[in-house]
């Protein structure tokens, strides 16, 4: 009887190792069916289009507020062309807003089907390494260039630029960032 207990056992044990060394074969090559949810890029898109969605929804807003401030309007005081400026205004911002949206929608697709490409791409040998990196760095970069203010000038090169301290000219009698033109002389 004890012979008989002590063989289940050991056959339960042989069983348990086969089921766990299969399950560890056998998910380590199981590909990711969202590689895209990894991608810094991508999450930075999503994050751009839901700011673009906010904004078109808060422009259809102040268009619509502007259209009732002209029903409103009282006649012959120049109140309605001031309100059709306004709408106007509204509704060309709302049309850059909708723009912006689509745009967006549209990078967030290309950049998944990307996405998913390069992991693919990834796995063959030799293949780049996903996610890139260098192409998530040089997306950062390009990022922070497009947002700066930078102002360029063909001797000098590019130059952030800096607001002028108000309390500079009090402290020291000259204005901070300005400069005197080549042309005049100091004595």
């Amino acid at each position: 009887m004890f012979l008989s207990v002590l063989r289940r056992t050991n056959l339960i044990m042989k069983t348990v190792f086969l089921l766990l060394l299969c399950t560890v074969f056998f998910s380590c090559s199981k590909r990711d069916p969202h590689p895209e949810a990894k991608d810094e890029i991508y999450s930075d898109l999503l994050v751009e289009l839901d700011l673009a969605t906010k904004g078109v929804e808060a422009a259809e807003k102040e268009a619509e507020a502007a259209l009732k401030d002209i029903k409103k309007a009282t006649p012959q005081t120049g109140q309605i062309n001031t309100y059709e400026n306004k709408y106007f205004e509204a509704k060309n911002n709302l049309d850059r807003l909708k723009q912006q949206k689509q745009y967006f929608e549209i990078k967030v697709e290309e950049r998944k089907q990307e996405a998913q490409i390069r992991y693919e791409e990834s796995l063959t040998k030799g293949g780049r390494k996903w996610p890139d990196p260098q192409e998530v760095a040089a997306y950062k970069l390009r990022l922070k260039l497009y947002r700066e203010k930078m102002e360029w000038d063909k001797n000098r090169g590019g130059k952030k630029l800096v607001p002028e301290k108000k309390d500079a000219k009090a402290a020291g009698g000259e204005h901070v960032g300005t400069e005197a033109p080549a042309s005049e002389e100091h004595h």
